[in-house]
């Protein structure tokens, strides 16, 4: 079944997560002029023995210097010098326990790595004073100088002098999961507090169409969940031609100046469903800017993706104008050409639907789907067997007829092979299927002969009737044959006696003696039945007899 016409964005980042309340801190950060950033900061391994520093940390004033940085094992000419006996710990910090006071310390100097960046005066030795805001956290650090975690609300002051009195309020230590900082955040669509704030507000405002764009609230809006419902139900209740083109336009302009990734926005879990409305909704003019911009050369790319293949399909269900389908047509043919793409293309999960809607437009000038045809030829069978891939072996067959030469499955006893598969006895089924528009073809009446005669045999009648899935081929074969076949196999089977008290007990060939019964004449039904009955021994009757006699007695009564 294709899929119906509808990622978020990962980024490659290895540090804890945040709660929700911090995300937002990289985008309000202030960097203070003149400063040197620490790229380096190393990650403080969780496992570090704070044992020194909470709790009884007042008990080594008599011994050696203790060092921040020793018991950190890091490296930090900043810090190299600085004492621990001279860091006042918060008083909060006193009552957690090991794991919590690991966690404490280990946010607080972690979250200093970029983005959130540690930033120190020129000049600043560990005899200065050091002001350092952490994400939103001050850390006030000076020899000889009493001091404490401090919650920052305000940007932090930077200064080579020693540290004053300070007037901030004293740090409470939130939850430990609340201080380790996320970088992947502050660079996600989805994420940013500031940008929610808008999005909600812009939902609640019932802005225009014309305001978003006005006011540059577009592009967060694509990709956003709540953005992009708002703006589909905004584009279905109007219907304005007019507003889908502005839309387009401002999007396209900020795709071209790099500002806006387009591609990206389709292979969105949000994004792909505005894209979609823009080809439901736009007229030829705004639905050729789109396939110009950036459709048609990433064709292969979205066709591959998840949700970029639903707008592939909404593409070439919406454009109407030929000659632009026939374009999309020939970019897929040169985008697939190279490296046996189009093989995978048959067999990948979403490109398969991309073909189909392809091999749909049933395109008067067959030369369009040549290379599918011959893509499709070069390995017939294995397509029949692939659960993807025969799926775009019916649909050739349905749209296009003996323009596929299936005389290839005969090579090998393939078609016979094909019967007994999962997947491979849906396509023998589609091509002998008397009642569709191509049944008369020559190519698919000649294979159709053929494969009732072979399955017909002794040879192979039982052994596909006692299939679960060759059982269905006979079935559809009984009533695709025409009356000779079907009196020569009544014969075949009253002849050899061994196949029916086989078949008529066997939970899947007992299907094809029914079919047969249905289906024969009724010279050859009186004689079927004459043979049924005879071994059918009322007291080693199982289920699968007992449906058999129940289906012979409403055809005596038809009889009548």
């Amino acid at each position: 079944m294709k899929s119906q016409y509808m990622h978020p964005k990962h980024h490659s980042h290895s540090h804890p997560v945040r709660s929700t309340q911090h995300q937002a801190v990289h985008s309000r950060f202030l960097e203070p002029p003149k400063t040197q950033r620490l790229h380096g900061f190393p990650q403080i391994p969780q496992a570090t023995n704070f044992a020194n520093i909470h709790g009884n940390h007042g008990a080594h004033a008599g011994d050696d210097d203790v060092l921040l940085a020793d018991i950190l094992d890091i490296d930090i000419p900043e810090l190299e010098d600085l004492d621990l006996h001279d860091i006042k710990i918060s008083d909060d910090v006193h009552h957690l326990d090991d794991d919590k006071c690991v966690d404490y310390y280990c946010g607080l100097l972690n979250s200093a790595r970029p983005p959130a960046i540690l930033a120190l005066s020129p000049g600043c030795s560990p005899s200065n004073s050091i002001s350092a805001q952490v994400a939103n956290f001050s850390v006030s650090l000076s020899p000889n100088t009493s001091c404490s975690p401090l919650y920052s609300s305000q940007q932090t002051t930077y200064s080579e002098g020693p540290s004053s009195t300070s007037t901030q309020t004293p740090f409470t230590f939130p939850p430990t999961t609340t201080w380790m900082l996320d970088e992947n955040q502050s660079h996600n669509y989805h994420s940013s507090n500031s940008e929610q704030l808008k999005i909600c507000d812009i939902v609640q405002r019932n802005m225009s169409i014309a305001a978003i764009i006005k006011n540059d609230f577009m592009t967060e809006m694509l990709t956003d969940q709540s953005g992009s419902r708002y703006l589909q139900k905004t584009m279905k209740e109007s219907g304005d031609k007019q507003d889908v083109a502005s839309m387009v336009s401002y999007c396209v302009d900020k795709h071209r100046t790099g500002a806006l990734d387009l591609v990206a926005v389709s292979e969105d879990v949000y994004g792909n469903y505005i894209v979609q409305l823009w080809f439901t909704f736009g007229g030829e003019d705004t639905q050729r800017l789109l396939l110009d911009s950036f459709v048609n050369r990433h064709f292969v790319r979205l066709s591959r993706s998840m949700y970029g293949c639903r707008v592939i399909q909404r593409c070439l269900k919406c454009v109407c104008n030929t000659s632009l389908l026939c374009t999309m047509v020939k970019c897929f043919d040169e985008q697939s050409a190279s490296d046996n793409q189009l093989h995978d293309c048959f067999i990948c999960p979403y490109t398969n639907h991309v073909v189909q809607a392809i091999l749909d437009l049933k395109f008067e000038r067959v030369e369009n789907i040549l290379f599918i045809k011959r893509a499709l030829e070069k390995n017939l069978a294995c397509y029949c067997e692939h659960v993807f891939g025969c799926r775009v072996i019916q649909c050739f067959i349905n749209n296009y007829g003996q323009l596929l030469d299936v005389s290839l499955l005969m090579r090998n006893d393939e078609h016979l092979n094909l019967c007994k598969l999962k997947y491979g006895n849906y396509v023998i089924q589609c091509i002998i299927d008397k009642n569709e528009w191509y049944s008369e073809c020559d190519r698919i009446r000649q294979f159709r002969y053929r494969l009732i005669d072979d399955v017909f045999s002794v040879r192979n009648l039982l052994f596909l009737s006692k299939n679960k899935f060759g059982s269905n081929v006979v079935e559809k074969c009984i009533k695709c044959a025409n009356r000779k076949q079907k009196s020569l196999l009544v014969h075949t089977i009253i002849k050899h006696q061994h196949l029916v008290p086989t078949m008529i007990k066997h939970c899947y060939a007992n299907y094809a003696i029914k079919a047969l019964l249905n289906e024969a004449s009724r010279k050859n039904q009186s004689m079927l039945i004459k043979c049924v009955k005879f071994h059918c021994d009322d007291d080693k009757l199982n289920k699968y007899c007992k449906d058999l006699i129940n289906e012979i007695q409403r055809i005596l009564k038809s009889f009548e």
